[in-house]
């Protein structure tokens, strides 16, 4: 699926397609961006061996979806959908810093629920379970469609759930 990326500087095509084993690298250095490991319930440096298992997992579970997001041969990010009850998934969401700030995050996303709905399952529910201090992420949530369920704490952390419904 490509797609203008309106929000970018420079509108370019934008791919997404399932991420596959040959992306195992490029979502090891995502994973361990401090952007990322600071706004993740698990902050800690993830070494590669968990990584390979748990990478090789989630490609091959079938309530996992993965997405890459591209323009030519650039990585920007990825969305993952985790179906957790029939048709409700937990989406998470990563962009590569070097994209950051550049409207990247809300066409990977809006796309990506668009590619699952069109792909794969038709109407679903997603829900994020997001930080209250990663306000970028918000707002992309919300710019998507997104609104705000519920508030909770995780490990003494302030977090909010946020909903799209198709």
């Amino acid at each position: 699926m490509c797609i203008e990326v309106l929000g970018a500087p420079v509108m370019k095509k934008l791919h997404i397609r399932a991420a596959s084993m040959a992306d195992l690298d490029t979502f090891f250095k995502w994973a361990n961006l401090p952007e990322i490991r600071e706004n993740s319930f698990h902050p800690k440096l993830i070494e590669f061996d968990e990584h390979v298992k748990w990478f090789t997992e989630k490609i091959n579970d079938e309530k996992t979806i993965i997405l890459i997001g591209s323009y030519g041969n650039q990585l920007i990010g990825q969305v993952r959908f985790e179906e957790k009850n029939q048709a409700t998934f937990e989406i998470d969401i990563h962009i590569d810093s070097e994209f950051k700030g550049q409207g990247y995050g809300k066409s990977i996303l809006s796309n990506s629920i668009q590619f699952i709905q069109e792909n794969f399952i038709g109407h679903f529910q997603v829900f994020a379970q997001i930080f209250v201090t990663n306000t970028a992420s918000i707002k992309t949530f919300k710019s998507c469609g997104f609104i705000e369920n519920s508030s909770f704490e995780i490990n003494s952390i302030e977090c909010i759930e946020m909903i799209y419904k198709t």
